[in-house]
């Protein structure tokens, strides 16, 4: 899909934005609630990750693979849908092909 750049004076909408942004529905979370706890066993069990340090209130996780990092926060009851956009960017995850079924099995 090509990028469009909106005409002068049209009012652009979310579905326009979205596609400007091109963000893929397959890598976007769809609201989930996630316990850090949960997303550390999950990437560390199940996905290959390693726990590389913990630094107060945060877990670093690498993916030694792809040689990507990520900082998880652990003071929180559960983890922002936004910060998990990122982590999982950063340790380029498909969330909710790669992540989520392992979070639904519980």
């Amino acid at each position: 899909m090509s990028k469009t750049v909106p005409l002068v004076g049209h009012v652009v909408t979310q579905k326009e934005k979205q596609l400007l942004r091109q963000e893929s529905p397959e890598t976007k979370p769809k609201h989930i609630t996630v316990m850090p706890e949960d997303l550390v066993k999950v990437l560390v069990n199940q996905l290959g990750c390693r726990i590389k340090r913990q630094t107060g209130s945060h877990m670093i996780v690498e993916r030694p693979e792809k040689g990507k990092s990520s900082a998880i926060p652990i003071h929180c009851k559960e983890i922002a849908p936004k910060t998990l956009d990122i982590i999982m960017k950063q340790l380029e995850f498909r969330f909710n092909e790669e992540v989520r079924p392992y979070l639904e099995k519980g």
